[in-house]
């Protein structure tokens, strides 16, 4: 299986923790997360990497991290909710 130009590269500038997290190496936006240019939007790197590996986003839903660390992009540890649920109390689907 090869993978994707995309995947080749944000796995490239990726550092892996102890904890499992793969933390982008590249610059970070003031709130933790990482944005970049995809399918011809602004996109935060979580969420990106969601679409490539999972599948769509549905409407209504957002990408949040189960690990809390938001410059993680493992989709392991990548999970939908519904939008606002992460601020209060994360409601997976």
């Amino acid at each position: 299986n090869k993978l994707s130009e995309f995947a080749e590269r944000v796995l490239n500038r990726r550092e892996i923790t102890d904890s499992g997290c793969w933390l982008y190496t590249g610059q970070l936006m003031s709130n933790g997360f990482a944005q970049i240019n995809r399918y011809g939007k602004r996109l935060t790197l979580s969420k990106a990497c969601y679409i490539e590996f999972q599948g769509e986003v549905p409407k209504g839903y957002e990408v949040s991290q189960t690990c809390g660390n938001r410059a993680c992009f493992r989709t392991e540890h990548l999970v939908l909710l519904k939008r606002g649920a992460s601020r209060r109390g994360k409601r997976q689907i």
